[in-house]
């Protein structure tokens, strides 16, 4: 796909120079299938992978949406903790006295966390979202100053707080049953991501989800109680991509971002209309993020936490 872009609604001179060779985007992909907490499919497809996940793979969607977008990509896909610190830590040695044109940098990363946000590996060790923001600091990666450094990451929430886990089960069981909800109320928070101290030209995005906590109060001890159909891209995610590959060279990227919430925050108000078309964020007539609402996607709790700390405007221009 060939994104058409209208130059004339770019102002070049409150913008970053996004205009090719862009740099490096690192996909970290661990599966959310991939957890000690979820059994292995008995029936593999050829090579050892699931039939679904070969014709539904979320990594491969995202590492083409990358590409299109102009970024080189370097996919690691279900690591342990220690490799991303690793390939995270490599990544800013290479841009360190880097002398070419590379003008930004993009890591985008899927995986299991706790509460906090906070990204966990397949052993539930704990790699903070602030050890990759320090990584490509001022004084440790300054051939990125001036330049953004974007981190978008989409967290399968897999473990919580016990006793925070009970009263938010509590207080989500009373919304549900309230009918008092209107599309202008603020989304509920759900979850208490780690604050971040986000420095100058970065932007740090965390789409934060949990299956299928019960509706009737009825407290899970900080367990999850279902875990994602193998091979299926929850609905939130499907949005994300759409917007991202319809838009990113026309809608400055934070405006995107906030639109996306938005229209997570209208799924959830609105009465359920299983096997109906509902659009996510503005302009619904052209389709800005369309989606087809299944049945069962509000027995998901969804948000985004967005850390801004750009100067100036946004835009991802496509590399074609």
């Amino acid at each position: 796909m060939i994104l058409q872009i209208d130059s004339s609604t770019i102002q070049q001179d409150e913008t970053y120079d996004m205009t090719q060779p862009k740099g490096v985007a690192l996909l970290i992909y661990n599966s959310w299938q991939n957890s000690p907490r979820v059994s292995k499919p008995s029936n593999p497809g050829k090579r050892g992978v699931p039939e679904a996940n070969r014709k539904n793979d979320f990594g491969r969607t995202l590492e083409s949406l990358l590409i299109q977008l102009g970024f080189y990509v370097i996919k690691r896909s279900n690591v342990s903790a220690n490799t991303m610190r690793k390939n995270v830590s490599g990544l800013s040695d290479q841009y360190h006295g880097y002398s070419g044109s590379h003008n930004s940098l993009l890591l985008v990363a899927v995986a299991n966390s706790n509460e906090r946000g906070q990204i966990l590996d397949a052993d539930d060790r704990v790699v903070p979202v602030s050890e990759f923001l320090n990584h490509f600091s001022s004084s440790r990666c300054p051939a990125l100053n001036g330049k953004p450094k974007i981190f978008l990451l989409l967290l399968r929430v897999t473990t919580r707080n016990p006793i925070l886990s009970m009263v938010d089960e509590i207080k989500e069981s009373a919304l549900r049953k309230s009918t008092r909800l209107s599309t202008k109320s603020d989304m509920p928070v759900y979850f208490e991501p780690e604050p971040l101290n986000v420095g100058d030209d970065f932007l740090v995005t965390r789409i934060m989800y949990e299956d299928d906590l019960p509706l009737d109060g009825g407290p899970t001890f900080g367990g999850v109680s279902s875990t994602p159909v193998e091979g299926e891209v929850p609905w939130f995610a499907q949005a994300f991509v759409k917007a991202l590959a319809d838009q990113a060279g026309t809608t400055e990227l934070t405006d995107i971002l906030a639109n996306l919430k938005r229209g997570y925050r209208e799924h959830f108000a609105s009465p359920r209309s299983d096997g109906t078309t509902r659009s996510l964020g503005k302009n619904s007539e052209s389709s800005y993020t369309s989606v087809l609402l299944r049945g069962g996607q509000r027995d998901q709790h969804v948000n985004i936490f967005t850390d801004n700390g750009l100067r100036k405007k946004l835009f991802i221009m496509p590399g074609l």
